[in-house]
C-alpha cells in the first residue's frame, strides 16, 4: 500500500507543465451551424465579404458571418461535390466540380460546355490578371474561351496527365503552364512539355498542390514526401528537421509576411515562420476541430480560415486567450483565485480540489489525498517571509510554510474572500461574518487581529481589500457599501449609495493610475472615486454607458492604467484617455476565446509581462495583451434588400443590385412611400460588433446614433428626391470612410405641382371675374329699366349703392383670393377649401342681396359675419370681432336695406385698424342690435386709432377715395328713414382716454314696423 501511494503521490507532484494544453483562438463551423456537409473542401472570401465554402456532396455554403446559404445541383451547380471556387475580375463565381465547371453571376449558375468530352472533374482553376481561366481536370488541361471548355498541349500528350494541381504564370507574351499531377510536376511552355522528374527524383512523387509566393518561389505540396520549393532554379526542402516528413500537403498560403500556412491531411496546419525558420504546429490539441485539412485561406481581416474533412470550417484568430481546464492538468475547472508568488510560481485555487502549483516546468496539486484538504481556495496571499497564505470557503486559514501546509485555529471556521499583504508584509483577511482580520509574524508566531461591526467596521461582511499609495485600507461589504480605515483601524471614510455610489452590495475594489477607486457592485455596474482629490462628483458606468452586465465579480488594471471587468458574461476592457475619460469599452467572450465566460470574484492577477489570468467557472484563463492585433478593416457593406410595402423589389432588373450597389436611382409614384432597408456589414473577425448609422438625406437632418439593427423602415415619406447613406464599424470602432448610397425619387401628385395649382387660381379668378362681370350687366340693366319711375333719384342711389356693394372694394377680393392662393402654394388645402367656401358664400350673398331692396336682419348679420371672418383671415388675424344680438329681438321678422351697416364696419378695418402694428395689441371690432321702442340700434365700436388719426394716415397713402363715396352714399339711403328729425339716424363718437385716441363708435337707429 506504501508503494502504491508513493507512487500515486509522484504522479501526482511530477505532473508535467507542458502538458497543459494551449488553446489558440477557433470558431468552429458545421453542419448544425448550416453548413451543407462537413467536409469543406474549397472555400473562397468574394468582394462583398462573403465566404464560399464547397463540400464533398453539400454544395457551396455561403457565410456572410451569420449565417449560411447553401447551393445544389437543385439550384443549378452542375455536381455537389466542390473541388475549387476562384472569381474573377467581373465578380463571377466560378465552381470546379466533379461534373465539370459553372460560374455564378449573381442570380443564376451558368454551366461550361465541354464539347465532346461532356464534362470532366475540375480539380483546380486558375484565373490570370487578364481573366484567362485555366483548369486542372481528370482529363487533361483545359482553357475557358467563350464560356466553353477547350484542351491545350493535345499534340505533346498534355491531354493525356490526370492534373490535380495548376499554376499559370506570365513570361514573356506567354503563358508558363505549372501542372500537378498524380505522377509528378510538368510544365508547359511555347508548345513545349517538361517533365521535372528527370531533373528531381523528388518531382516524381504525387503533386497536391502549388503555390507561388510574392517573391516568384513555387511551393510544392506531394502525397507523403513534405513540401518542396523551386526558386527558379533547383529544388529543395526546408524542413531541415523533419517537421514534414512524411506528411501529405494539401494546400500551402503564403500571406503578407511571407510566412507559409500548410495543410495536411493528418497533421492539421503547420505553420512556418520564415524569419525564425520554425515550424508551428496547429491541431486538434490546440482546438481545431479536425486535424485533415484540405484549404486554407485569408479573409479580409487576415484572420485565417480552415477547410476541414469532416470538422466543417475552422476561424483561426490567433491566441490572444490561453485557456487550461482539467485536461490541462488543473485539479478542477472553477477556478476561485489566482496569485504569483515571489518564486514566479502561480497559485490556482480550484473548487473542492484543494490548490494547483504552476512551477514553471510542471504542475503540482495539493489536496485531501498529499497534506492538503479537498477545499475552495477563495483567496491566496504571500507574507514578508515567503509563507503562502491560503483562505477556503468555510473550512479556515492555512499557511504554507516549510512545505506543509498549517491550519490558523483561531480561523478555522473563516470564510474567506479576499487576501492582502500591506508593504510590511503582514496578511489582511477579508471575511464573510467575522469582518477583517490581520496576521502579522511575532519572531515565528502569528498575531491574529480581528475587526468587526461592534470595533466601528461597517459591516461583519466583507468582500474586498485594497491598500491606496497612503497606506489607507480600502474595504467593500455587502451591505453598506465601502469604508476606509487609517493606521489605527478606525472608518474615516464612508462611501454608499447616498455618497457616492450606486449600490452598497460591494464586491471587487482596484486602482488606476489617475488615484481613482474602481468600485464593482453586484447588479449595479461599476463607480469611480477619487482617492486624492476632495470631489463630489459621482461616476457611475452600467450597461447603459456600454458593460456587458451590471453584475461586477472582478476588477484590474493593466499596465497601461486600463479597467477590467469580469462579469457572468466574459470581460469588458474599459480603455481609458490621458486624462481618465472613458475611450472605448471592448468586450471579450466565449467567440473571441474567452471559453470560460464567467469570472469567479477577485480571481485576478496581472504579470509583470502585462498577461492577465482570470480565474472562471470553466478553468484558467490567460490574456495575452501582445497578441491583441486592432482590426483595422471596417465592414464590407452591402444592401441584402430593398422592401417596398414589405414586398422585394430586387427582382425586377431595373431595381437589382450590382454586387450589392446600385446601378441607377430608383424612380417611385408618390403612393410608393413605404420603403425598407437590409443591409450588412460583412466583418468575418467579430460579425456581432458591427455598428451601423445612417441618414436619409432630403428626410433626416443628422445621422442616426449607431445601432446594431439592420434594417430600417421609412414610412409616408413625401415626394421628392432621396439619398439612404450608411456607414458600418467594426468591434474596434473602424468606420468606412465613404458610406454605401441607395439614390431614389418619389414624384410629386399633380394636384401638387406647381402649373396645377397655377391653373386653379387662374380658374378661380376667371369665375370671380365672370361673376362680377355678371352682376355689373345686371344692375345697369335694373337701373335703366327704373329711370322712368317717380321715385328715379332714391332708386339711382340704390343702383349706386349695389355697385358699391359689388365691388367690395376690389383690393379686398383680390387679397382674399391672394391669401387663399398663399394657403394653396404652402401646401394647406384643407384651409385654402374652407376660406374659399366662406368666400364664394359671402359673393353669393351679395349678389342675393343686390335684387332685394329689403332683407331680413338675420341675413344681414349673417353677411356681416361672413365679411369680418375673411377680413380678418386677409389681415392675418389683426384684430378680433364679436357680434352680439338681444335675444328678445326676431331677427328673422325685422327687414332692412341690405348692405347698409358694411361700410361702417369696413371704415373700422381698413381705417380705425391700419394703425394697429404692435402683436401684442389687436384689434377689435364689437357689432350689437337692440330693439328698443320700434327703433332698431346698431352699435359698431373699434378699440382703433381715431377718425383723426386715420385720416392723417390716408391722406399720406391717398386711399380715401372708396371709403369716403360709400359712407356718403350710405349716409343719403340713412336720410330715406328721417321721420321728422325725432331721431337722430346717424351718431359717431370718438372715444378719448388722457387725451389719446382709443377707437371709434358708430351708432346707427333705423325705425321699424
Amino acid at each position: 500500500m506504501r508503494i502504491r501511494y508513493c507512487y500515486l503521490l509522484i504522479c501526482l507532484l511530477l505532473l508535467p507543465f507542458f502538458g497543459l494544453t494551449q488553446q489558440y483562438n477557433f470558431r468552429n463551423y458545421n453542419v448544425e451551424d448550416g453548413l451543407g456537409q462537413s467536409q469543406v473542401y474549397a472555400a473562397h472570401q468574394d468582394k462583398m465579404g462573403n465566404l464560399w465554402l464547397g463540400t464533398r456532396g453539400g454544395g457551396i455554403s455561403v457565410f456572410d458571418g451569420f449565417e449560411f446559404k447553401s447551393y445544389t445541383d437543385q439550384d443549378g451547380l452542375p455536381n455537389n461535390i466542390i473541388n475549387d471556387i476562384e472569381e474573377d475580375s467581373k465578380n463571377r463565381i466560378w465552381i470546379g466540380t466533379n461534373s465539370g465547371l459553372c460560374f455564378y453571376d449573381g442570380k443564376n449558375f451558368t454551366t461550361i460546355d465541354f464539347g465532346d468530352l461532356q464534362s470532366a472533374v475540375v480539380r483546380d482553376i486558375f484565373i490570370t490578371e487578364a481573366d484567362q481561366i485555366f483548369l486542372a481536370t481528370n482529363k487533361g488541361i483545359f482553357k475557358v474561351i467563350n464560356n466553353r471548355a477547350s484542351q491545350i498541349g493535345k499534340d505533346v500528350g498534355i491531354n493525356e496527365l490526370q492534373s490535380t494541381s495548376i499554376w499559370v504564370e506570365l513570361i514573356g507574351n506567354q503563358n508558363k503552364i505549372w501542372i500537378g499531377t498524380d505522377k509528378g510536376l510538368y510544365s508547359f511552355y511555347k508548345g513545349k512539355k517538361r517533365i521535372y522528374k528527370e531533373e528531381s527524383r523528388y518531382m516524381g512523387n504525387a503533386i497536391t498542390t502549388l503555390t507561388k509566393d510574392a517573391d516568384g518561389k513555387l511551393w510544392i505540396g506531394t502525397y507523403g514526401d513534405g513540401m518542396y520549393c523551386h526558386d527558379g532554379d533547383s529544388f529543395y526542402r526546408i524542413d531541415f528537421h523533419h517537421e514534414l516528413y512524411r506528411k501529405t500537403v494539401l494546400d500551402i498560403y503564403s500571406d503578407s509576411s511571407q510566412n507559409l500556412w500548410i495543410a495536411t491531411l493528418r497533421s492539421g496546419v503547420i505553420y512556418y515562420d520564415r524569419s525564425s525558420k520554425t515550424f508551428t504546429s496547429i491541431s486538434e490539441n490546440e482546438g481545431l476541430s479536425n486535424n485533415h485539412i484540405r484549404c486554407i485561406i485569408q479573409d479580409h481581416n487576415d484572420n485565417f480560415w480552415f477547410g476541414t474533412s469532416g470538422g466543417g470550417i475552422c476561424h483561426y484568430l490567433g491566441k490572444q486567450f490561453t485557456n487550461y481546464d482539467t485536461k490541462s492538468g488543473l485539479a478542477g475547472n472553477f477556478i476561485y483565485s489566482v496569485f504569483r508568488d515571489r518564486k514566479n510560481q502561480l497559485w490556482v485555487g480550484n473548487s473542492q480540489k484543494g490548490v494547483s502549483v504552476f512551477t514553471g516546468k510542471e504542475v503540482l496539486n495539493f489536496h485531501g489525498g498529499n497534506g492538503f484538504k479537498n477545499v475552495k481556495v477563495k483567496a491566496i496571499g504571500e507574507d514578508k517571509n515567503g509563507n503562502i497564505w491560503l483562505g477556503t470557503d468555510g473550512n479556515g486559514v492555512y499557511v504554507y510554510k516549510d512545505e506543509k501546509f498549517t491550519l490558523i485555529e483561531e480561523l478555522k471556521r473563516a470564510y474567506v474572500k479576499q487576501i492582502k499583504a500591506d508593504k510590511e508584509g503582514n496578511i489582511w483577511i477579508a471575511t464573510a461574518g467575522t469582518g477583517i482580520v490581520k496576521i502579522s509574524d511575532q519572531n515565528g508566531n502569528y498575531l491574529v487581529e480581528n475587526w468587526m461591526f461592534r470595533d466601528g467596521l461597517l459591516s461583519n461582511r466583507i468582500t474586498s481589500l485594497h491598500f491606496d499609495k497612503r497606506d489607507r485600507l480600502w474595504y467593500g461589504t455587502t451591505d453598506n457599501g465601502v469604508g476606509c480605515l487609517d493606521k489605527n483601524q478606525k472608518t474615516i471614510i464612508h462611501l454608499n449609495k447616498d455618497k457616492h455610489l450606486s449600490s452598497n452590495f460591494i464586491r471587487s475594489l482596484t486602482e488606476d493610475k489617475n488615484g481613482r477607486l474602481w468600485i464593482g457592485t453586484a447588479g449595479s455596474g461599476i463607480c469611480a472615486y477619487d482617492l486624492y482629490k476632495n470631489t463630489k462628483k459621482k461616476r457611475f458606468l452600467t450597461q447603459n454607458q456600454g458593460l456587458k452586465s451590471n453584475n461586477v465579480y472582478l476588477l484590474n488594471t493593466d499596465n497601461d492604467g486600463n479597467i477590467i471587468v469580469g462579469t457572468e458574461k466574459g470581460l469588458d476592457y474599459i480603455y481609458l484617455n490621458k486624462d481618465g475619460s472613458q475611450k472605448q469599452i471592448k468586450h471579450y467572450g466565449k467567440l473571441d476565446g474567452f471559453t470560460g465566460v464567467e469570472t469567479c470574484q477577485n480571481s485576478v492577477w496581472t504579470d509583470k509581462n502585462e498577461s492577465i489570468w482570470f480565474g472562471t467557472i470553466n478553468g484558467l484563463c490567460k490574456f495575452n495583451p501582445s497578441e491583441l492585433v486592432k482590426n483595422v478593416y471596417s465592414p464590407i457593406l452591402s444592401f441584402k434588400d430593398i422592401k417596398l410595402f414589405y414586398e422585394s423589389i430586387l427582382g425586377a432588373k431595373e431595381n437589382a443590385l450590382e454586387f450589392g450597389k446600385q446601378r441607377k436611382p430608383l424612380f417611385l409614384p408618390y403612393h410608393q412611400n413605404h420603403i425598407t432597408f437590409e443591409f450588412l456589414g460583412i466583418n468575418m473577425k467579430r460579425p456581432e460588433g458591427v455598428m451601423y448609422k445612417w441618414k436619409l438625406a432630403g428626410f433626416d437632418e443628422e445621422w442616426s446614433p449607431p445601432s446594431k439593427d439592420r434594417s430600417i423602415l421609412y414610412s409616408n415619406l413625401n415626394p421628392g428626391n432621396y439619398r439612404f447613406l450608411l456607414k458600418a464599424s467594426n468591434e474596434d470602432g473602424i468606420w468606412n470612410e465613404k458610406p454605401l448610397v441607395y439614390a431614389f425619387e418619389i414624384e410629386t401628385p399633380y394636384w401638387k405641382t406647381v402649373w396645377f395649382k397655377v391653373l386653379i387660381g387662374l380658374g378661380i379668378l376667371l369665375i370671380l371675374l365672370a361673376i362680377y362681370k355678371i352682376g355689373t350687366n345686371r344692375v345697369r340693366r335694373k337701373a335703366l329699366l327704373q329711370q322712368r319711375e317717380v321715385e328715379f333719384e332714391m332708386e339711382v342711389l340704390e343702383l349706386e349703392q349695389k355697385a358699391m356693394r359689388l365691388q367690395m372694394n376690389p383690393h379686398f377680393i383680390f387679397n382674399a383670393l391672394n391669401s387663399i392662393q398663399s394657403l394653396i402654394g404652402t401646401g394647406d388645402e384643407t384651409k385654402a377649401r374652407y376660406f374659399l367656401a366662406k368666400f364664394s358664400r359671402l359673393m353669393r350673398q351679395i349678389l342675393d342681396n343686390s335684387r332685394k331692396t329689403e332683407i331680413t336682419l338675420e341675413e344681414e348679420i349673417n353677411t356681416l359675419e361672413n365679411y369680418l371672418l375673411i377680413e380678418q383671415f386677409c389681415n392675418g388675424g389683426r384684430f378680433e370681432y364679436t357680434v352680439e344680438m338681444d335675444k328678445n329681438m326676431e331677427s328673422d321678422f325685422i327687414n332692412i336695406p341690405p348692405m347698409l351697416i358694411q361700410p361702417f364696419v369696413e371704415n373700422a378695418i381698413k381705417h380705425g385698424m391700419k394703425g394697429k402694428t404692435d402683436k401684442d395689441d389687436k384689434g377689435q371690432i364689437n357689432l350689437k342690435f337692440v330693439e328698443t321702442g320700434g327703433i332698431l340700434k346698431c352699435v359698431i365700436e373699434d378699440n382703433g386709432i381715431g377718425r383723426k388719426a386715420a385720416e392723417e394716415i390716408n391722406k399720406a397713402s391717398k386711399e380715401t377715395y372708396h371709403t369716403s363715396a360709400g359712407l356718403s352714399v350710405t349716409e343719403d339711403r340713412l336720410r330715406k328713414f328721417d321721420v321728422g328729425g325725432t331721431i337722430k339716424l346717424l351718431e359717431i363718437i370718438d372715444s378719448y382716454e388722457d387725451g389719446k385716441a382709443t377707437g371709434t363708435r358708430v351708432i346707427i337707429r333705423l325705425p321699424i314696423d
